[in-house]
């Protein structure tokens, strides 16, 4: 993996005064091992929107990948894994981060392996960074299983196909978001839940002007990564229970539930996701959310 610091990055400088390199790829190596081998880049930029957005989008023609599509313009994109296939099928992969993510990664490992202290208030901000971080090669990890099982998806030819790839794609930030739970709770017990559950109720409460799929989508997406930190530790989810009795909220809670246990179904089949008997429930709840 070719770590690339784009030009103007600071962090570089960061890393090498701190940790240093070395021990910085020793730290990815230990937490990953051979699951790094296909990803050929590890991209830093700057922390400008367009900037990121046009790196992401020359590593994609690169690796022969769709550039990137942001249709909710209320959501930053921060972080960004291509996986895509050579011309005579090998698989390679780029992860573009925006330096503040990777800074969030470094600042954690110095307070929890070296000591650093910080405020509490920018504890919070370094750790929802580092799981960031690391749930991009989350998503690195989740392409290596389903392109190597042929479970690339097809362009959508109908609504059963156009929900069914939402909800493989999904599926794809629930399986990062948990690896990045597996990864870090190694280290420490640290969470970004507060935050994720927070953007969850915004898109429930609030009327964004956004058309019906991408409300359902965006609802669903934060959904999927706050619920797979309780996955990951093994205890029941406590947003049914604390949100049974507020007006807005609860006649989301039965749905989410079935959605809950979707994705429960779906990861006891994964990587096998993709076949039409295994995402139907999947379309069947989305459209039952967008009845709401």
């Amino acid at each position: 993996m070719r770590l690339i610091f784009e030009q103007d990055c600071r962090i570089k400088n960061e890393i090498e005064s701190t940790l240093g390199l070395d021990e910085f790829k020793s730290i990815l190596n230990n937490l990953f091992g051979y699951k790094l081998e296909p990803i050929l880049y590890l991209v830093i930029t700057i922390d400008d929107t367009l900037k990121f957005i046009n790196t992401v989008n020359e590593y994609c023609e690169m690796l022969n990948e769709e550039k990137l599509d942001i249709k909710d313009k209320n959501i930053e994109v921060v972080g960004k894994c291509i996986t895509g296939l050579s011309e005579i099928g090998i698989l390679q992969q780029a992860i573009i981060i925006k330096e503040c993510i990777l800074r969030g990664f470094l600042y954690f490992i110095l307070h929890k392996c070296h000591g650093y202290n910080f405020d509490n208030d920018i504890l919070k901000k370094i750790n929802s960074n580092a799981i960031i971080f690391l749930h991009e090669f989350g998503h690195a990890i989740d392409g290596q299983q389903r392109v190597c099982r042929a479970e690339r998806r097809n362009i959508p030819t109908n609504d059963f196909d156009a929900i069914s790839e939402i909800g493989q794609s999904l599926f794809g930030e629930y399986f990062a978001e948990k690896c990045a739970y597996d990864k870090i709770l190694t280290i420490a017990d640290v969470n970004r839940i507060e935050s994720t559950k927070e953007n969850l109720i915004d898109y429930i409460t609030n009327e964004y002007k956004i058309d019906k799929y991408t409300k359902v989508r965006r609802i669903i997406y934060f959904f999927v990564q706050y619920i797979a930190y309780y996955h990951v530790k093994k205890i029941k989810v406590p947003f049914y229970d604390e949100y049974k009795n507020d007006e807005k909220i609860c006649i989301y809670i039965e749905c989410l539930h079935e959605m809950e246990n979707v994705i429960i179904f779906l990861n006891l089949l994964y990587p096998y996701i993709a076949k039409r008997e295994n995402i139907k429930e999947f379309v069947r709840v989305y459209y039952k959310i967008m009845e709401l």
